[in-house]
């Protein structure tokens, strides 16, 4: 199952309309849980989509990354300084032993 993206707050994306993101998909960096989809238009996308999701996510550190696959039930896209980022990324927490 691909998480799907419930919600987008920057504005200034190309694929970003009414707070919703109408991309195909979108990868999460490795870096830093950036959308690598995110570019800066005062354009809209005009083949409008309902349904993104997260194709692929490459935070390691984060609770929902299954082998690249991203598991939460939705992703919030949360926009930061200059750029998107995924507002759902939980660092992973090292189980007790």
């Amino acid at each position: 199952m691909k998480a799907p993206i419930r919600s987008c707050e920057a504005k200034e994306c190309l694929y970003c309309k009414e707070g919703h993101c109408h991309a195909p998909h979108i990868k999460v960096a490795a870096s830093h849980a950036q959308c690598e989809m995110f570019t800066r238009s005062v354009m809209r996308y005009i083949n409008r989509r309902d349904n993104s999701y997260v194709e692929h996510c490459r935070m390691r550190s984060c609770k929902w990354n299954r082998h690249g696959s991203c598991s939460a039930h939705h992703v919030d896209i949360k926009y930061h300084v200059d750029h998107a980022d995924c507002g759902t990324y939980m660092i992973r927490v090292a189980a007790a032993s």
